[in-house]
């Protein structure tokens, strides 16, 4: 491309490429001698000086871009310290105005991510190990006080390393501080998504309730339903999409089976009020829990028994976790109606199983 074709320090590599249902353009770009992922806002614009329009009108748009912008560099700010504490934030490198528009730029990374219904398809341990992570990011996100505003599968680009899946988050244009949302013209993220209270304040509906990080929680449990099953989840016919549904009191149907302790999770994340869904510190609490469970169990499926104290303190040791127990049943005692080693195995890996 020409030297024309410059914008600020950063050369086009290609053409712009229509992103955002309309709202930006993107492309890659060099500068130094390294590509970054160049981002083209199309709203706001700032008005120059010579625009044909009342010097009001120029004053408005004005004081929205400076809101705009304000916004933006805020958020970076607040990001770009965790960016590096593992929570795979995949943070802005730059933002700035060239002539009448706003740019941001970004490290270049493939953007080649498993989708969710390949991970529909990966074992529950695995299908745990994703949610994690994603979780894990979005909760580095929370703690600095801020919501992501439009969490979705695409935004959440799953990798796999030496360790596992690793979920890096992108995309935050639409993230704000708790409290301070943008107006809604602003927001251009995608509906399917929305949370009840994202939706009613997009259409500024009266009352309007407050966007917080409970907001991207309900998201991210329409994003688990995809992982666990490949499917958003089912809604009655004449709703849009799944927001409208619980607005109006339908629970979310899962289209398919998932692990235990998983199901109830993913529903109270869809839960209609705010306050009554858990945090994004709660919800990877609680997969923790599931997955150490699990783990738990197949190592007693695969532990030896062939003492009588080594099976006891198994017993024991359930007792502790799934409360009292009938101890001459549970390690197959005589009289108890069995008692064999192999006859053991099978009781546990069902229980493991189940």
């Amino acid at each position: 491309m020409a030297s024309s074709d410059q914008i600020g320090p950063y050369m086009p590599l290609q053409p712009f490429t229509t992103a955002g249902g309309g709202q930006s353009k993107w492309t890659f770009a060099g500068r130094g001698g390294r590509e970054y992922f160049l981002k083209e806002f199309l709203s706001p614009k700032y008005p120059a000086d010579d625009a044909p329009m009342s010097d009001s009108t120029k004053q408005a748009k004005r004081e929205r871009c400076r809101q705009f912008e304000e916004r933006h560099l805020a958020v970076i700010a607040a990001l770009r310290p965790r960016s590096g504490s593992g929570g795979n934030l995949v943070v802005a490198t730059d933002f700035f105005l060239f002539r009448t528009k706003y740019y941001k730029v970004t490290e270049r990374i493939n953007i080649a991510s498993v989708k969710p219904r390949d991970i529909a398809a990966f074992p529950v341990d695995d299908q745990l190990g994703v949610m994690l992570s994603a979780t894990h990011s979005l909760r580095v996100l929370h703690g600095a006080g801020l919501v992501h505003g439009d969490v979705k599968p695409d935004n959440l680009l799953i990798k796999q390393d030496a360790s596992g899946y690793v979920a890096r988050v992108i995309d935050f244009d639409e993230c704000f501080f708790v409290g301070r949302p943008p107006p809604p013209e602003d927001l251009v993220s995608t509906d399917v998504y929305h949370s009840p209270e994202l939706m009613h304040y997009l259409a500024e509906d009266e009352p309007t309730p407050t966007v917080g990080t409970a907001s991207d929680v309900f998201a991210l449990g329409l994003v688990f339903v995809q992982y666990l099953t490949g499917e958003l989840p089912g809604f009655p016919i004449g709703y849009g999409y799944p927001a409208q549904a619980v607005d109006d009191g339908c629970v979310p149907t899962i289209l398919g089976a998932v692990a235990p302790g998983i199901g109830a999770l993913v529903q109270s994340m869809l839960a209609l009020k705010p306050d009554d869904r858990p945090t994004s510190d709660q919800v990877h609490g609680r997969l923790k829990d599931v997955l150490h469970k699990r783990e738990t169990s197949a190592t007693a499926v695969t532990a030896p028994v062939d003492k009588e104290g080594s099976r006891l303190k198994g017993a024991l040791a359930r007792r502790d976790e799934a409360g009292p127990v009938d101890t001459a049943r549970d390690i197959g005692a005589p009289g108890s109606g069995g008692g064999s080693e192999s006859r053991l195995r099978g009781r546990l890996a069902r229980r493991a199983g189940g």
